[in-house]
């Protein structure tokens, strides 16, 4: 579980940088 939420933390950053 928390590896996903790692994952998905981590997917918003990028999609901030963008």
């Amino acid at each position: 579980i928390v590896v996903e939420v790692t994952s998905l933390n981590n997917f918003l950053k990028w999609t901030n940088k963008f």
